[in-house]
């Protein structure tokens, strides 16, 4: 959602939204029964132009790719707590349900988001600036594969070792954001938002799902909230590198 809104022209925002209600309805409209009816017709269609201001509010700012590229970690925080706030308003207003009724589940519902928005816009930007200067790419994929291959082997040892403790996964968990610390320092930005995108999946596939209203997994929820934060400080490391 956010990365068509700033990245497709204004005319084209209609459809976006649209298209973002049609989707949210497929989802909401079989949960009328459990909840309210009212909240499972509208809501679809309140919560994209809710969220879609704050991202208005950016883009204005934000003339090209490089300024989102350079800003986005900043960006990216302030969106996500509107988004998980949004929600929250337009579930308090129809009645809908209360799984984010506190600042606690705000802030988790937030970092989710902000994990999003980099996951999915920062392989947006890196085909936009493919042929910018600034971002030389002199044997990045070669460290790219080999951070996805040490990921890999981390991620079995979390998935498939048995009888590993909550300490011991968490701290295989932490260790997966030791590529992105090294591509950033190898390849600047570039390097930065590779590793994040391919950190941010390995951690995601890490998690239990069990289909549960407010299932929450803490371990990994550590681990993503200590991603958000580097993600944040060294995609800005990244750029001043490159930059320099």
């Amino acid at each position: 959602r956010i990365a068509t809104l700033f990245f497709l022209p204004y005319r084209r925002w209609p459809y976006l939204l649209l298209g973002d209600a049609a989707a949210l309805l497929i989802l909401r409209i079989p949960m009328a029964e459990d909840y309210n009816a009212t909240w499972a017709y509208l809501s679809p269609l309140l919560l994209a132009p809710t969220i879609s201001v704050s991202v208005l509010a950016f883009r204005r700012r934000l003339k090209s790719s490089k300024d989102i590229a350079k800003w986005l970690p900043l960006v990216a925080l302030p969106i996500s707590v509107w988004g998980s706030t949004s929600n929250m308003m337009v579930n308090a207003i129809l009645s809908g349900p209360s799984s984010v009724d506190s600042i606690e589940k705000i802030i988790n519902v937030a970092i989710g988001y902000h994990l999003g928005i980099l996951v999915v816009t920062l392989p947006i930007l890196l085909w936009k600036l493919k042929n910018s200067l600034l971002f030389p790419q002199k044997n990045l994929l070669r460290d790219a594969v080999a951070a996805a291959t040490a990921l890999a082997f981390m991620y079995l040892a979390v998935a498939y070792v048995q009888d590993m403790s909550t300490a011991a996964r968490l701290s295989v968990l932490i260790l997966m954001i030791v590529p992105v610390i090294a591509l950033t320092l190898m390849h600047g930005w570039r390097g930065s938002a590779t590793g994040i995108i391919l950190v941010n999946i390995a951690i995601a596939q890490t998690m239990t799902y069990t289909g549960l209203p407010e299932a929450h997994d803490a371990t990994v929820f550590v681990a993503q909230l200590v991603l958000a934060t580097v993600a944040t400080a060294f995609l800005l490391m990244g750029w001043a590198i490159s930059d320099h």
